[in-house]
């Protein structure tokens, strides 16, 4: 059984995204070891948030502002 979602096929979406996932962690393995900053910054965040709840990560993108 396939779901869908207002017409979006849940698998497709899906197996886009572990396509991309792997892509993106090979791009990216090691990134944060050059970023010491980076590091301190995630160290302080998780010794405040320690285990009192989830994090979710959502990431971000940048986007170029377009004249309209």
């Amino acid at each position: 059984m396939v779901m869908k979602t207002e017409g979006q096929n849940l698998i497709k979406i899906e197996n886009l995204y572990d396509t991309v996932a792997r892509e993106y962690a090979e791009a990216f393995s090691g990134e944060l070891e050059k970023k010491p900053k980076d590091q301190e910054i995630l160290y302080r965040f998780s010794q405040e948030i320690g285990n009192r709840r989830p994090v979710w990560d959502f990431g971000w993108v940048l986007v170029k502002p377009r004249n309209i």
